[in-house]
């Protein structure tokens, strides 16, 4: 297994030519004592090459230096022929000056549209970006850093990974008890829940992702009734083995790829915020006071008041 980290100044970003700050894409977050800490480790698994995680895959880490150190982190999750900085890069420097008690964090996966084209290339089913997800999150934040919480930011295709990680983490996990409590909240933007109705069958055959974000896909399909049946995002909700999390949809009624139904999913109307705007316009505000950007911002708060409250989240229902 690789686990190499490096921390890095920003005030050297751009000048240092060092294979992990070449990483870190477009990032440029401005703050007296922030450091990048540069996660790069595991290798994908169940894919065709053994070679080793390069820049695109892997958690980078932005840890703001305070006293005592941040217990909380947000990490976000990029789509479809996403990049793990580049894709948040505007969301994330519109953030880090306002928010207070956490550090960021981007996990990166290849997400090749036309693999299925080009021969010996890596294709990856979305269980293996979940995995790849679940062993980053816990061994490099959890066990290695000891954050006590964690928020997940997704945009598209990173919604279902990440949905299909919370399963993993149900179903196989060991450290499931521990792992699923230090789950803060889920936000999805742009999520296409119930798939894409854009994609068709010949546009599927050039990839397994594409394959899987077909409306009723059966590996959607799995991932969706196990969130029906075993995942309940209201508190009062107390039926036997439900995991109980806090979560948002954040959807664009004038989305290219996904109607407002798949875009919500099994989020009610009441934790939803729809917003005008392209599919990837979403994950880019073009100023802080953006609607969707400053939902974003005040369901943060009041989340953390609900935990801070004592009403934590997820919990294990009886049975």
């Amino acid at each position: 297994m690789v686990n190499r980290i490096v921390e890095i100044p920003l005030d050297r970003y751009g000048k240092t030519k060092s294979r992990c700050t070449s990483a870190l894409g477009d990032l440029k977050i401005d703050g007296e004592g922030m450091k990048v800490t540069v996660v790069d480790s595991f290798e994908l698994p169940d894919t065709r090459s053994e070679r080793d995680i390069d820049d695109k895959n892997g958690i980078w880490l932005v840890r703001i230096r305070s006293e005592p150190p941040r217990s909380r982190v947000i990490v976000f999750v990029h789509g479809l022929r996403g990049h793990a900085t580049k894709t948040w890069s505007q969301f994330a420097q519109l953030l880090a000056p306002r928010i207070n008690g956490y550090d960021l964090a981007f996990y990166g996966y290849e997400t090749p549209i036309l693999s299925a084209l080009i021969p010996l290339m890596r294709r990856p089913p979305i269980p293996s970006y979940a995995q790849l997800l679940r062993r980053s999150l816990w061994e490099s934040l959890v066990v290695d850093r000891g954050y006590e919480e964690i928020v997940l930011v997704c945009h598209s295709l990173g919604g279902i990974v990440v949905k299909a990680a919370v399963q993993q983490i149900e179903d196989i996990d060991v450290n499931r008890d521990e792992y699923l409590k230090r789950l803060h909240s889920i936000f999805f933007f742009g999520t296409p829940h119930f798939g894409s109705h854009r994609l068709n069958m010949f546009v599927a055959r050039l990839s397994p992702v594409l394959s899987a974000l077909r409306a009723n896909a059966k590996e959607l399909e799995r991932v969706r009734d196990f969130w029906r049946y075993r995942v309940s995002l209201h508190p009062d909700d107390r039926r036997p083995r439900r995991i109980f999390l806090h979560a948002r949809a954040i959807y664009s009624d004038k989305d290219f790829w996904l109607d407002s139904e798949s875009g919500l999913g099994e989020i009610d109307q009441a934790d939803a915020y729809p917003h005008r705007v392209s599919h990837s316009r979403l994950v880019s505000p073009a100023h802080e006071g953006e609607g969707h950007f400053v939902y974003f911002g005040r369901q943060l708060e009041q989340i953390q008041e609900m935990r801070d409250a004592g009403v934590k989240f997820p919990l294990v229902g009886g049975g």
